[in-house]
C-alpha cells in the first residue's frame, strides 16, 4: 500500500488500500478521517492551500460520484488548484485501489 505525501496513518492501523496525499487515516480497518490539517500546518501550508485541498476531498469523499467521475470533474478544475494534479496522478498509479471509506 502507498501513503501519499503529507498523509498520515494512525498507529496500529490496518491498511489494505492506498491513502491519497494530504489525508489522515486510522483504525483497525483504516478509514479516512479527513485532511491532515495539523501536518499541513506544520509544513507551512497556508490556510488557502489547505482549503484548496479540502475542496478536492469534498469532491471525492462527499459526493455521489464514483471515482472515475470524480477524476473527470477534477481534471476540469486542474488549472485552478495546483494539488489536483498530484492527487490525480496518485490515483492513476494506484495498484491496490484508493481508500474511500470515510468516518
Amino acid at each position: 500500500c502507498r501513503i501519499g505525501r503529507y498523509a498520515m496513518l494512525g498507529a496500529k492501523s490496518y491498511l489494505n488500500k492506498d491513502i491519497l496525499p494530504y489525508l489522515l487515516a486510522r483504525g483497525n480497518r483504516a478509514k479516512i478521517y479527513g485532511v491532515n490539517i495539523m501536518g499541513l500546518q506544520r509544513n507551512s501550508f497556508s490556510h488557502e492551500q489547505i482549503e484548496d485541498i479540502k475542496s478536492i476531498c469534498r469532491i471525492i469523499y462527499n459526493s455521489s460520484y464514483n471515482l472515475t467521475e470524480c477524476i473527470k470533474i477534477l481534471k476540469k478544475k486542474e488549472a485552478t488548484n495546483k494539488y489536483i494534479g498530484d492527487i490525480i496522478k496518485f490515483i492513476e498509479l494506484s495498484k491496490r485501489g484508493i481508500l474511500l471509506k470515510m468516518l
